[in-house]
C-alpha cells in the first residue's frame, strides 16, 4: 500500500505520512471522497474503498452495514448503507 485517501472534512488532522513496517504510507485528503470511507491505493491494490464504521455504532448495526458493504453488487453510498443499517450520527 502506497497511499491512503480520506475526506478531510470527516477526519481530524492527519500526518502526511504513516509508518507501516519499514515503509512509509502517504496520507492524502480528497474532498471528493464520501465521508465514512477511506481509499487504499498501492501497486497491487489499485483502488480499494473501505467503509469506516463509527466506533460508537451498535455492534448489530455494524454487522448489518458490513454485510451490505461486502455484497458483490453493492453500489449504495456509505451514508445510505450506514443509515439503512441503523447507524446515525454526524455526517
Amino acid at each position: 500500500m502506497d497511499r491512503i485517501g480520506f475526506n478531510p472534512a470527516a477526519w481530524d488532522l492527519a500526518p502526511d505520512r504513516l509508518a507501516h513496517g519499514p515503509d512509509l504510507v502517504r496520507l492524502a485528503g480528497f474532498s471528493g471522497l464520501q465521508q465514512h470511507t477511506i481509499v487504499v491505493i498501492g501497486p497491487r491494490i489499485h483502488h480499494l474503498t473501505l467503509l469506516m464504521i463509527p466506533p460508537e455504532a451498535d455492534p448489530l448495526a455494524a454487522e448489518r452495514a458490513l454485510s451490505v458493504t461486502s455484497a458483490a453488487d453493492t453500489t449504495d453510498s456509505a451514508q445510505l448503507i450506514l443509515g439503512s443499517s441503523g447507524i446515525t450520527g454526524p455526517t
